[in-house]
């Protein structure tokens, strides 16, 4: 995840990359934004499988750097929390290595919502072992079950999908190269994100 966001009177914070997975850094839990439980249709219904996914643990620490850069965001009034963050202007961009699951997109949706001036970029591999989707250039799609976007546009090298978030609305975006997710440092690389096994 990198950011940049402002207030009115130009205070901003940034961040140029931090990387999350479901095992680590452990980030507290901010007031604001917590994942959906399992669909009631689903064979897991009611049970909360994604409470340490990567994309979860990026919002809040976007929220958690909200409340330390903006003491008054630190409160448990929502009209005070959403009336401080629907003064901010700027991008983030969220890069992942598969698609994100319905919990995960409903987070990003909510602080998209408090957020409707910032642009939330979300990019994620076209094509991993779990969700076997490749699409023209350009087309929109679907992907495999409650994961990705129906809005997602295939990148014009058919390795990444892109949406972005705005006000809670979703809408795919031609990926530029630069915005692709990057492998972390010293870490596992985005699985199957190989230019060469995307059909």
């Amino acid at each position: 995840m990198s950011y940049e966001i402002k207030d009115a009177t130009r205070q901003s914070i940034s961040e140029v990359q931090s990387w999350y997975t479901s095992e680590k850094p452990a980030v507290p839990r901010s007031l604001w934004y917590v994942g959906k439980q399992e669909p009631a249709n689903s064979l897991r219904a009611g049970e909360r499988l994604h409470d340490h996914d990567a994309e979860l643990k990026a919002v809040n620490a976007l929220a958690n750097a909200i409340v330390k850069a903006w003491p008054a965001a630190n409160t448990n009034d929502a009209a005070t929390w959403k009336g401080i963050a629907s003064g901010f202007t700027g991008q983030v961009r969220l890069g992942c290595s598969q698609g994100p699951c319905h919990s995960c997109r409903w987070v990003i949706r909510q602080i998209s919502s408090d957020m409707p001036n910032v642009t939330f970029y979300v990019t994620y591999a076209a094509k991993d072992v779990n969700r076997p989707v490749t699409q023209k250039e350009g087309t929109e799609v679907s992907l495999y079950g409650e994961y990705g976007y129906k809005m997602a546009k295939i990148g014009e090298l058919k390795t990444v999908w892109g949406v972005t978030v705005q006000n809670g609305t979703e809408n795919g975006y031609i990926v530029p190269a630069e915005g692709y997710p990057k492998d972390p440092p010293g870490g596992e690389p985005v699985a199957n994100f190989d230019e060469s096994s995307i059909g």
